[in-house]
């Protein structure tokens, strides 16, 4: 996978991450380290905030928007399997 290198960057940014054409953050999520991480990480794309509840539409122009929202449920959950496969037993991240 090919990677790009961001000038003062020691870890490229992975090939996946190239669509990224904006960022937007709740409000909420402005000052979370995670926050200043994607935006370190990412200093040329375009920064936005928006209040929560506000909806973030598609760009329209193919570029992916990266969306930071507060979850406000449990971050750690069982998978939850379905009515046809055996449950794993697994824990998933949300």
């Amino acid at each position: 996978m090919a990677e790009q290198q961001i000038a003062g960057q020691e870890t490229p940014i992975p090939a996946y991450l190239h669509g990224i054409a904006e960022v937007v953050a709740d409000r909420s999520m402005v000052d979370v380290p995670l926050t200043g991480r994607v935006r370190s990480r990412l200093p040329e794309v375009p920064f936005r905030v928006v209040e929560p509840g506000e909806i973030v539409t598609d760009r329209g122009d193919g570029g992916q928007v990266l969306y930071l929202k507060e979850y406000k449920g449990k971050f750690l959950r069982f998978c939850p399997g379905t009515r046809y496969y055996r449950c794993c037993g697994y824990r998933i991240i949300h």
